[in-house]
């Protein structure tokens, strides 16, 4: 509830990945102010060594250091 209450988080859910069946946070960004960001989305989920796995079309700033390709 914390993340849907800030301005700059249009939605944020967890889910199940229907292939993978690991545990997913979807995260759409809300208003940022930059029209290049707004709107765009990020999926985080753990790797079987603990890592993370990002994907989505979220611009490589918003994406976390330890997960950028």
């Amino acid at each position: 509830a914390a993340l849907r209450a800030d301005p700059a988080i249009a939605s944020a859910r967890v889910a199940r990945d229907p292939v993978a069946g690991d545990c997913v946070v979807h995260l759409r960004f809300g208003d940022l102010g930059d029209a290049r960001v707004d709107g765009t989305r990020l999926a985080l989920s753990i790797t079987d060594q603990g890592g993370w796995r990002c994907r989505g079309d979220a611009p490589e700033r918003l994406i976390p250091a330890y997960c950028r390709h």
